[in-house]
């Protein structure tokens, strides 16, 4: 079964299955002041997402994922940052973090990075829904 993607930018249609919403995931539990890059993105029962976000300037970046049901929720990301361009110093991270209702992950950063990528898959057995936001501080 191939993933579905979701749209990263405003006004571009989410494919079947998943849907950007206006809801609001709870920020990372790790202090900061936490902003939530983009809608968060819900998956109908049982069914697979990915998206992307690019944060400017982060100090730190957070995944949230979270569902009512009591199955496992399984959350894969990779993250990309940048110091003024790619020809410059760059840091690649990548994680797995599984778990029952709520997870987090908190991808590296480095200090003085300028923009960084978080590319995120997530995926939950059936009949569960999940919810899953990108956070940059």
């Amino acid at each position: 079964m191939k993933p579905a993607a979701a749209a990263a930018t405003a006004g571009t249609p989410a494919p079947k299955g998943v849907q950007e919403t206006a809801a609001t995931v709870a920020p990372p539990e790790q202090a900061g002041s936490w902003n939530q890059l983009g809608a968060a993105v819900t998956s109908s029962a049982g069914k697979q997402l990915n998206f992307y976000r690019t944060a400017d300037n982060p100090q730190a970046l957070g995944v949230v994922a979270t569902s009512s049901s009591s199955l496992a929720i399984r959350v894969v990301w990779t993250s990309y940052c940048e110091f003024t361009s790619d020809d410059d110093q760059t840091l690649d991270g990548q994680g797995t973090v599984t778990g029952v209702h709520r997870v987090t992950a908190y991808p590296p950063t480095f200090p003085g990075n300028t923009l960084c990528t978080i590319a995120v898959y997530a995926a939950a057995p059936a009949p569960a829904e999940i919810m899953v936001a990108a956070f940059s501080t």
